[in-house]
């Protein structure tokens, strides 16, 4: 499972992510607030190593276990994910 969070659309990231074989996206909001994304993303790191997570590849690729733990990050942290 790859995560990422961005300010940006998202959509050509995705695109990218699907030629490299992710090819379910689990979750997707765009219009965030300038910086709020890089704000989530530490805390999902956070997070992750605080459960012992380790990422499988780079950084950002963790086992697909995680994604209850990933989607409550996101529900704390991003307004409005009701």
């Amino acid at each position: 499972m790859k995560f990422g969070i961005t300010n940006q659309d998202g959509r050509l990231r995705l695109s990218n992510h699907r030629r490299d074989g992710f090819n379910k996206v689990i979750y997707l909001k765009t219009g965030l607030l300038e910086g709020l994304s890089a704000y989530v993303e530490q805390k999902i790191r956070v997070a992750l190593e605080m459960a012992g997570a380790v990422p499988v590849r780079g950084y950002e690729y963790f086992h697909d276990e995680n994604i209850a733990l990933i989607l409550n990050e996101i529900g704390i942290w991003i307004p409005a994910i009701r």
